[in-house]
């Protein structure tokens, strides 16, 4: 049987994996197209943040530099 030394719930050493943070800047307006006026994020990405796996909120990320405020547009992927 091996020892092992734990800081809390992980063993002291492992590297700690922050969590992806949200865009959010507190300017909670929906636009017409149902985008946030702050981060630009759709009100379901929004609710579902909170669940989204990291994987997940990259992606949602790299969409949100091509939400123009007003048109509601999906950048084009290339």
């Amino acid at each position: 049987m091996t020892s092992r030394s734990y800081q809390g719930s992980r063993p002291i050493g492992a590297r700690r994996v922050e969590p992806v943070e949200t865009p959010c800047i507190n300017v909670c307006v929906v636009d017409e197209h149902g985008y946030c006026s702050g981060c630009r994020r759709s009100l379901d990405e929004i609710a579902r943040w909170g669940t989204m796996t990291d994987a997940e909120r990259k992606t949602v990320l790299e969409f949100l530099p091509g939400r123009v405020p007003g048109n509601g547009a999906e950048p084009s992927r290339g």
